[in-house]
């Protein structure tokens, strides 16, 4: 069995409710069930190891401490020093452990001190990042996406549409207002946690759009979801990602590169047919093929 914890919130729970895979898999969220004491000892401690009763509800403690030489155990996106002594101290030695990280390091010489911490406590550390991957001697593993369904009749109300917070990147997104001026611009950029929608609200503007716009930040080579939905959607991009040239879904038809591509060939990218990818290429980009890589190896 594969036991994971990931964060909840909205994106999480959507990518983790349910798979269509042969193999046993229980996610559940970090805070749920959990009581305000369990949450304040969370806070308090963030180095120190505690015991698990004081940080998990009773149904992660009790699903932890089940696991077997087996079972694996996936950690998304969270590299808490007290979560991992707390949750390495309290299950099977023989469980493989793994994290997963969905965020750039900005802060090497933290990141260093927890490194050395959470590999003592024998978990292997993912990144969806090549070139942190390669920096900080971490495993790459692709970004993924739970296939999205959206109204495929929508009417459509935009040539672009960007969603995100703004993360150091109003500069590109102000030159894009104005360079696609001639077209309808949907572009949402989020300050805070208030102005944030649900996921299934995103997939109901992404259905009333063109193209999806994905901005990735400084130093970023890992895929943003934009660029795995506009693949799944069958949704034209228009990203900055310059290494999205290396990945297999690549092709010019569909995939427009802000700062390679001339900008005096939006109108013919934008009325090119979208070519759709052959199926066992977005496979490879599935939450189901990705969760199949946490799994302990038979033995």
């Amino acid at each position: 069995m594969l036991y994971i914890i990931y964060p909840d919130v909205d994106i999480w729970n959507y990518m983790f409710d349910g798979f269509n895979i042969d193999k046993p898999v229980t996610a559940v969220p970090l805070n749920r069930n959990c009581n305000k004491i369990q949450l304040l000892f969370r806070k308090m401690f963030q180095t120190l190891r505690s015991d698990i009763h004081l940080l998990f509800g009773k149904d992660i403690c009790k699903g932890l401490q089940s696991l077997t030489d087996k079972d694996s155990l996936l950690i998304c996106d969270y590299t808490d020093l007290c979560l991992i002594k707390t949750i390495s101290a309290n299950i099977n030695p023989s469980v493989r452990k793994s994290i997963w990280l969905w965020n750039l390091v900005r802060d090497y010489k933290d990141f260093e001190k927890r490194q050395f911490v959470i590999e003592q406590c024998g978990f292997k550390i993912y990144t969806f990042d090549q070139v942190d991957a390669q920096k900080y001697n971490l495993n790459w593993l692709s970004q993924f996406l739970k296939c999205p369904k959206i109204d495929t009749n929508a009417s459509i109300s935009s040539d672009f549409y960007f969603l995100g917070f703004e993360k150091n990147r109003r500069h590109i997104i102000e030159n894009l207002r104005k360079q696609l001026k001639q077209y309808n611009l949907d572009f949402r950029i989020i300050h805070n946690s208030r102005e944030m929608i649900s996921y299934s609200e995103n997939m109901n503007n992404i259905s009333k759009t063109r193209c999806l716009v994905e901005i990735v930040q400084d130093g970023q080579a890992g895929l943003t979801l934009r660029a795995l939905e506009a693949m799944f959607l069958n949704k034209k991009l228009l990203t900055n990602n310059r290494r999205i040239k290396e990945f297999d879904f690549y092709n010019s038809n569909n995939i427009f590169i802000y700062g390679v591509d001339d900008l005096a060939h939006m109108d013919e990218f934008m009325s090119t047919p979208f070519q759709t990818m052959p199926e066992d290429v977005c496979y490879k980009y599935t939450i189901d093929c990705w969760v199949n890589n946490f799994f302990s190896p038979v033995i």
